[in-house]
C-alpha cells in the first residue's frame, strides 16, 4: 500500500472548476493525511461565501488506491467557522437547502485516491449539486493550493 500522505497532499479539494467562494459555488472537501488514511470536513460553499456544513469524516485506506469513508461526529466546530476574523468567506448559512442537509454520522462511503485527488462513489445519491462523473456517478475532488482560509 502506498503512503497515502505522499499521494494526497492535506488540503482542500473541490468538485468545481471555480473556486467555491470566489463567484462560484460547489464542495469541498478537506483532507488532513496521515500514513494510514485521512480526517476532514465536506462543506458546500455558496456564491455569497456562506456555507453549510455536510459532514465530518474520518478514511481509511483499504488498497494501494480505494478507501473506507465514515462520518462521525467528532471534529469540533468547522474550521473556517473560526470568529477570529482569519476566514472572512462567510458565515454558516441559517436555512438549509437540499444541497447542504447535513449527513448523520455513521454512515459508511468508498471510494479511490490518486495523485491529488478523491473520487467519491455514487456521491450523487447524497450529494445533491456535486458536478458529477455522469458515466460513472462518481464525483472528482482536485487539491486547490488556491483555496486558503485566507482566500475563503
Amino acid at each position: 500500500m502506498d503512503n497515502l500522505a505522499e499521494v494526497l497532499p492535506s488540503g482542500d479539494y473541490v468538485d468545481s472548476t471555480t473556486a467555491p467562494g470566489q463567484g462560484g459555488t460547489g464542495y469541498v472537501l478537506t483532507v488532513t493525511t496521515s500514513s494510514a488514511g485521512f480526517v476532514g470536513w465536506l462543506v458546500f460553499i455558496y456564491q455569497d461565501g456562506r456555507y453549510g456544513v455536510i459532514l465530518h469524516y474520518s478514511a481509511t485506506a483499504q488498497s494501494s488506491d480505494t478507501f473506507r469513508l465514515v462520518t462521525d461526529s467528532g471534529g469540533g466546530l468547522y474550521p473556517y467557522a473560526a470568529s477570529s476574523g482569519l476566514y472572512p468567506f462567510g458565515q454558516p448559512t441559517e436555512e438549509r437547502h437540499i444541497g447542504d442537509i447535513p449527513i448523520p454520522p455513521a454512515m459508511a462511503y468508498s471510494g479511490t485516491y490518486a495523485s491529488a485527488t478523491v473520487t467519491l462513489s455514487n456521491c450523487v445519491a447524497y450529494l445533491y449539486w456535486v458536478n458529477e462523473d455522469p458515466t460513472q456517478y462518481s464525483c472528482t475532488f482536485t487539491y486547490d493550493n488556491m483555496l486558503t482560509p485566507s482566500n475563503h
